[in-house]
C-alpha cells in the first residue's frame, strides 16, 4: 500500500494521511513499495512508486496524477497514468529492485533505481540510461537545481562519497565528473543520502554517516548556493547519535528545512 499525507496551506493543525494505492483486483500478485512525489509544474503532481509483480519476479513503475490544489490525500484526486513507466521491466530473479528517487528540472525528468539511471522528457515513459556505482539502493539522492540535476552518492569500497550536477537527465552519470567529493575513511553507511532545496537556492545534500568526515559524527549536511558548482560542509545535524540515521527524506519548503 502507499499513503500520502497532505496539509492544505496555511493549516497548522498537522498532515493527515491516507491509503493512495491499493492493489487493484487485477493485480493481487503485486507489492508496491518505495513511493516518491514530485511537482511535476503546471499545477500538477506526480506519485511514482514501484510495483513488484511476485508471479513474474518483475518490477516496473506506476505513475499517478494529480492536480496541487486538490486534497492529495483523497483517492479520488489521483488518476493513474501509467502502470508501466519503464520500457523495459525490471528482472528481480536474482534481487530485487532498490530505492526509487525521482526529480524534475528544466523539463526533465530523472529515476534512479538503485543504482540504475533512467530519464524523461513527460514524466511518465523513462528509458534506461546506465547504470552507476553505489554503496546500496539507498546511497543516492536526487533533486534538481535551475536547469541541472544534483546527485549525491555514496559509492562505497575504496570511492568517495560524490556530488553530481547532471546537466541532461539522459547523459549518462558514469561519464560525468563529481563536482564535490569527501575522500573516503571509513564508517560510512550509506542510508538515505538525500537533496533538498530551498526557495532562495540553496540546496542541501544529507549524507548519514558520510566518508572521511569526523569520528561518530551521524550526518553531514553540505550546501550549495551556486546550483551545484561549489559544495561547503553545513554542519552535522545529528550530532551525537552513535550511528547514522537511516530511511529518511529531507524536503525544502520555502525557508526551512522538513
Amino acid at each position: 500500500y502507499v499513503y500520502v499525507g497532505y496539509r492544505p496551506a496555511g493549516n497548522p493543525s498537522g498532515i493527515a494521511f491516507d491509503q493512495i494505492v491499493a492493489a487493484p483486483t487485477d493485480t493481487a500478485a503485486s507489492k508496491f513499495a518505495y513511493p516518491a512525489i514530485v511537482a511535476a509544474g503546471g499545477g500538477r503532481v506526480r506519485l511514482y512508486h514501484l510495483a513488484h509483480n511476485l508471479a513474474s519476479d518483475t518490477c516496473n513503475v506506476w505513475v499517478w496524477d494529480a492536480s496541487d490544489s486538490a486534497d492529495l490525500s483523497d483517492l479520488n484526486s489521483w488518476t493513474l497514468a501509467s502502470r508501466q513507466a519503464l520500457s523495459v521491466a525490471l528482472d528481480e530473479s536474482g534481487s530485487a529492485a532498490g530505492r526509487i528517487r525521482v526529480a524534475r528540472s528544466g523539463g526533465q525528468y530523472l529515476m534512479t533505481i538503485g543504482a540504475q539511471q533512467y530519464a524523461s522528457a513527460d514524466g511518465i515513459r523513462f528509458d534506461f540510461v546506465g547504470e552507476f556505482t553505489a554503496l546500496n539502493p539507498a546511497a543516492v539522492g536526487i533533486g534538481g537545481a535551475g536547469g541541472s540535476f544534483i546527485v549525491a552518492i555514496d559509492e562505497g569500497g575504496a570511492g568517495d562519497f560524490a556530488i553530481y550536477r547532471l546537466g541532461d537527465a539522459f547523459a549518462r552519470l558514469s561519464a560525468v565528473s563529481p563536482s564535490f567529493t569527501v575522500p573516503s575513511g571509513g564508517g560510512s553507511s550509506g542510508d538515505s543520502v538525500c537533496v533538498a532545496a530551498l526557495d532562495d537556492g540553496t540546496i542541501y545534500v544529507l549524507a548519514p554517516n558520510p566518508h572521511g568526515l569526523a569520528a561518530f559524527q551521524a550526518a553531514g549536511m553540505f550546501a550549495t548556493r551556486d546550483d551545484g558548482l561549489t559544495w561547503s560542509l553545513a554542519g552535522y545535524p545529528f550530532t551525537g547519535l552513535a550511528n547514522g540515521p537511516r530511511e529518511l527524506v529531507i524536503t525544502g519548503y520555502r525557508d526551512r528545512l522538513y
